[in-house]
């Protein structure tokens, strides 16, 4: 016998879905607006002129000395006020005219010392100095600073060639160089610690006894620059 549709085991399920179907859909909310795009831009690398005329750098003068990381700028009158160092003032100023007028080193030293301020010396012993150097004497400085001159012998044992000895000698340089220590032998024109042998002067110029190919020789300034009206 057939059951009453009441009774029916899928009647409740069915009641379920018709009731699911007449309620009303709730529709999704739209999905916002996209943002418009702006149109892309392809910004170019820039570029390097190759002109010829741009301006450079120009080149460091290799002859200048490197300038101290901080010059002193301590004012003063005299060697007294400088704590045992020396016064940059007008009396050192001109011992030292002709190669500060002269020379491009000693120019360029000029420019980062003012007049009337102390003077700090770049070495005080050879500790301070690289390999191959040692802090030079006044006198191996061509402007009055003491600074750091060559030094390829350091003790006459290392003054050897062959069976004959040699001295490690100190030299000053020409008036826009510096000096230093070199062996020099007795076979060498000159010795700058040898008055017999000292360099005569050349036709009214003064000759100076400098190593040269490893030899002390006598050499002489080039003709010094008239001075500025």
């Amino acid at each position: 016998m057939a059951r009453p549709p009441s009774q029916h085991p899928f009647a409740p399920l069915a009641t379920l879905l018709a009731a699911l179907t007449a309620c009303p859909r709730r529709e999704a909310p739209p999905a916002p607006a996209a943002a418009p795009q702006s149109p892309s831009v392809t910004v170019p690398a820039p570029t390097v002129a190759s002109d010829a005329s741009a301006p450079r750098a120009a080149p460091r003068d290799a002859a200048a000395p490197p300038r101290d990381a901080a010059v002193d700028a301590t004012r003063c009158a005299s060697d007294d006020d400088c704590d045992g160092d020396h016064c940059f003032n007008e009396n050192l100023e001109a011992q030292y005219s002709r190669v500060l007028r002269d020379c491009a080193n000693t120019r360029a030293w000029r420019d980062a010392h003012p007049i009337n301020t102390c003077v700090r010396p770049q070495c005080r012993d050879d500790d301070d100095c690289p390999d191959g150097q040692r802090c030079g004497t006044p006198p191996m400085s061509p402007f009055p600073e003491r600074i750091c001159v060559p030094a390829p012998c350091r003790w006459d044992v290392q003054c050897r060639r062959g069976s004959v000895f040699g001295r490690c000698a100190p030299y000053s340089g020409r008036s826009c160089e510096r000096g230093g220590w070199h062996c020099v032998f007795p076979s060498d024109e000159c010795s700058p610690e040898d008055f017999a042998r000292r360099c005569r002067p050349r036709d009214g110029e003064i000759a100076y006894c400098v190593p040269v190919n490893g030899r002390f020789r006598c050499v002489t300034d080039p003709p010094a620059q008239p001075a500025a009206p």
